[in-house]
């Protein structure tokens, strides 16, 4: 079982951050924004890098408490899974009201699996494109918070899959960050209201 910062890469790569770039530029994004919780502070790629480097908890004991805190926020952890996994405490995660959706198998019985936008009750209608993967995991890891709830709404996933794009976002943390970006200067209508605007 991994620990220290063999498990945060890990989660990492669970939550689509494909690299260290994408997780420090997203956490950026959000306190540029105003939306990083009080008392969390963003962090860097050359200091997420150390972490995941990190193989007996030295460095992230020496870590400052604001950042770490962060990085589990940004994770999707709280305090307690955070320590259970990494093994390193850091206290309460401000502002993580909700978690990460059950994993398969661990479904109750009846509960449709995650992975369609079928699946999880949104309807696409016949010649739009499909809700893409990296967009639905955004949905589902970050639209659990109430700050980013919006996002998991029909007309934003509908919204952001009928832009075009100069480069399509390829990470869940890719989409957070467009979403964001967006969410200050529109407030896209139903789905089928009107056509997707291009930037």
């Amino acid at each position: 079982m991994d620990r220290y910062g063999g498990a945060l890469r890990v989660r990492r790569e669970q939550a689509g951050y494909r690299s260290q770039s994408d997780l420090a530029r997203a956490v950026r994004a959000l306190d540029a924004e105003g939306d990083l919780p009080a008392g969390l502070k963003p962090f860097s790629q050359q200091w997420l890098s150390r972490l995941e480097e990190d193989t007996d908890g030295s460095v992230l004991l020496s870590a400052r408490a604001q950042q770490l805190r962060a990085l589990a926020y940004m994770l999707g952890w709280t305090g307690t899974e955070f320590e259970a996994a990494v093994g390193v405490p850091v206290g309460t995660v401000p502002g993580l009201a909700g978690q990460l959706e059950p994993g398969p198998g661990e479904l109750g019985p009846g509960e449709p699996e995650v992975g369609s936008a079928a699946a999880q009750g949104w309807s696409v209608a016949a010649g739009e494109r499909p809700v893409p993967a990296s967009l639905l995991e955004a949905a589902e890891v970050f639209g659990a918070r109430p700050e980013f709830a919006e996002l998991r709404e029909p007309r934003w996933l509908h919204f952001l899959t009928g832009l075009h794009h100069r480069r399509t976002p390829q990470t869940a943390g890719e989409w957070l960050a467009l979403f964001l970006d967006l969410r200050e200067r529109f407030d896209p209508p139903p789905p089928g209201a009107e056509a997707a605007w291009t930037p």
